[in-house]
């Protein structure tokens, strides 16, 4: 595959995950997404998550909101 047709793949696929801000739907989904592909083509990837009060101090509408597919 080309490296043109790559970056297409992975924008078409990222495009098609439905990610909707605020509140963050779907966003555990691209994350992994995004982390899987940096992680084949061998880069480092750390994933950090917001700490909630960060989230409830300059969001705190959404400071109960979790993200679908994170588990919580």
């Amino acid at each position: 595959m080309s490296l043109v047709n790559y970056a297409l793949k992975v924008l078409m696929d990222l495009i098609a995950i439905r990610t909707i801000a605020p509140p963050g739907e779907n966003y555990t989904e691209a994350v992994d997404y995004m982390e899987n592909e940096l992680t084949n083509l061998g880069l480092s990837v750390k994933v950090i998550e917001v700490p909630r009060a960060k989230v409830r101090e300059y969001y705190p509408e959404w400071s109960d909101y979790r993200p679908s597919g994170d588990g919580g």
